[in-house]
């Protein structure tokens, strides 16, 4: 594995085992890109209510899912004895 596919595969790795973060991250991004669309005039008051009742859609449903998500997580990392750390925090 090359470093940039080792780099990448352990930031898939961090965005799966935490997706809020990822979400959040995401959300962050996009609430940016479309206030600057916003002020070019280039995207319609309906993109921006569409991608506003997505944002609050996934948010929700993320809120319900990692408190379980997390226990099976857990669950599999204790049962896996890794030579080294497949995980790292740099992303």
């Amino acid at each position: 594995m090359t470093p940039e596919q080792e780099a990448r595969f352990n930031q898939l790795l961090a965005e799966i085992i935490d997706p809020h973060a990822s979400l959040a991250a995401a959300i962050r991004e996009l609430e940016q890109l479309m206030g600057m669309l916003q002020a070019q005039h280039a995207i319609s008051a309906e993109q921006v209510r569409q991608a506003k009742a997505l944002i609050k859609i996934m948010q929700l449903t993320l809120s319900q899912q990692i408190p379980a998500n997390q226990r099976l997580i857990q669950a599999l990392a204790a049962t896996q004895k890794l030579a080294r750390p497949v995980l790292t925090h740099s992303a």
